[in-house]
């Protein structure tokens, strides 16, 4: 119930705009309720990036939107591990930046990370 904690006060409720997950991760992107109709063209995509380059053990999720006149794109990754292995983070991060896109219909082809206005990692 989106008004359990806004005192049944409809512009304090959040509702949930969109989700994605990909094996152990999951974004999920909530709205507060007067804003909800200034939102559009929401897309979501997932990149597997782990064993082989592709499977989802690692990768990346992501939300884009337009809120106003902004485009927002929110991504959250599971990239190597281990302190010493900077390279393996820095090729998943490039890998989940460059194979990140969004069929936004007939406004483009298709939009990736770096066009959007408002990027949050």
């Amino acid at each position: 119930n989106s008004r359990k904690n806004s005192n049944n006060d409809p512009n304090r409720a959040y509702t949930l705009l969109a989700q994605k997950y990909l094996v152990g991760l999951l974004i999920c992107v909530f709205v507060k309720a007067p804003h909800k109709q200034r939102i559009k063209d929401v897309h979501c995509d997932s990149v597997g990036v782990g064993v082989m380059g592709m499977m989802g053990n690692k990768g990346g999720v992501s939300i884009r939107l337009q809120f106003y006149d902004s485009t927002i794109c929110v991504v959250c990754s599971h990239l190597a591990a281990h302190r010493e292995n900077v390279a393996g983070r820095n090729a998943d991060f490039a890998n989940v930046f460059n194979k990140t896109s969004f069929d936004i219909g007939d406004k483009a082809v298709t939009e990736n990370i770096r066009s959007g206005s408002l990027s949050q990692w």
